[in-house]
């Protein structure tokens, strides 16, 4: 296994310690600038949610409807914006789940995914010498990877790549490289959230002269490019002028009550 200690174990205490002040200090400041209402949203009604939607799509493919025309035809029936490629989720997750037989399979290898990603993520802290620390990293990621054991879990992409980068986090720290690299371009493949990951992956390999694993990842991130390419073509050539626009815009600045309420998962 490669050295499990971090890049602060290198840092004087003085700074280790500074660090973890500001860390506090900001915590603290988000908090106090916090809105005093709720930070977690109202749920929609179960039939408008995101979640209907893709269980619809993934039923009217296995009846033998193309991804676009399923994606659309629903999107539109609930009133979604739709005039935008933004919308529009790339095809790889859905026509996965659409493949097989029934949606217990996805259940159970969601399932293995995140039991996957948790015990790589104890083993690699508790084989760096804290065990209290695994144990209470694990329960606190539990409560990130809950949904993945319910079958609403497997229609959020989310979830997916979240365990398929905690995967290629544990293979990077066990020391294989290869398998890191190829799960983690999965991720990106299910969800574009998963870029930065990739991209930081890539600057730390180039750094340390890498140059295999970086030909790799830049290859991977090509092939993402021509395949987000394909979406993007297939999705402005089923827009018309009736489709909704986003009335509020793709583009706001909801400020740190906006982070908080988007990152308000788990416990």
């Amino acid at each position: 296994m490669a050295d499990s200690a971090t890049r602060y174990a290198s840092l004087p205490r003085s700074r280790a310690l500074l660090i973890l002040i500001c860390l506090i200090l900001f915590i603290g400041w988000c908090l106090a600038v916090a809105p005093g209402r709720g930070l977690i949203p109202k749920p929609s009604d179960a039939k408008e949610s995101d979640m209907a939607i893709y269980a619809n799509v993934v039923q009217r493919m296995h009846a033998g409807e193309g991804y676009y025309e399923a994606l659309g035809s629903e999107l539109r029936s609930h009133k979604r914006p739709t005039s935008s490629v933004l919308n529009w989720r790339t095809p790889l997750h859905l026509s996965l789940l659409a493949l097989f037989p029934n949606l217990i399979v996805a259940r159970v290898l969601l399932g293995i995914a995140a039991l996957a990603a948790l015990a790589i993520g104890f083993i690699l802290v508790a084989c760096g010498g804290n065990g209290a620390l695994a144990a209470i990293q694990t329960l606190l990621m539990f409560g990130i990877f809950v949904p993945c054991f319910a079958q609403p879990g497997i229609f959020f992409a989310e979830l997916w790549a979240a365990a398929l980068i905690m995967i290629s986090i544990g293979a990077y720290g066990f020391g294989w490289r290869r398998t890191g690299v190829g799960v983690g371009l999965l991720a990106v493949f299910f969800r574009e959230l998963a870029l930065p990951y990739v991209l930081v992956s890539g600057l730390l390999a180039w750094k340390k002269s890498r140059r295999r694993e970086v030909l790799v990842l830049t290859a991977g991130l090509g092939a993402y490019a021509v395949y987000l390419l394909v979406h993007v073509l297939m999705v402005t050539s089923r827009i018309t002028p009736a489709d909704l626009p986003n009335p509020a815009g793709w583009v706001q600045f909801g400020g740190v009550s906006f982070l908080l309420r988007t990152s308000s998962v788990g416990w």
